[in-house]
């Protein structure tokens, strides 16, 4: 009897074993990606920022961009398709909001009478 539930018992380890891989490891590798993916996010609009705050002009997309992929490799972050994507992203964000400030800026405070 008490060998039926030694196999009964390491029956049910092996199974939980399976169970923990199959389902357990991926979900724990999908967030650690999904937390990469948002620390690398942060320091790709942090370089975008810093690139338009230290290289003042327009038309100086490509000089902005060779700072921000500077900054990033002095950072130890490789810059492939998906952080080209972010940076790009990024960029689009942050020009995004400047173009809703300008036009907030246009229309001018709340309250003020237009002239």
């Amino acid at each position: 009897m008490d060998s039926l539930l030694g196999y009964i018992l390491d029956a049910l380890l092996v199974l939980a074993l399976g169970v923990t891989v199959k389902y357990l490891i991926p979900w724990i590798q999908s967030l650690i990606t999904k937390q990469n993916l948002s620390v690398l996010t942060n320091w790709v609009q942090a370089a975008v920022a810093a690139a338009e705050q230290t290289i003042q002009g327009s038309g100086l997309g490509a000089q902005k961009k060779a700072f921000v992929v500077n900054l990033l490799h002095e950072l130890g972050i490789s810059v492939d398709s998906t952080v080209d994507a972010l940076i790009e992203a990024a960029v689009k964000k942050l020009n995004d909001t400047a173009a809703v400030l300008s036009a907030l800026a246009a229309i001018g405070e709340p309250g003020e009478e237009q002239t």
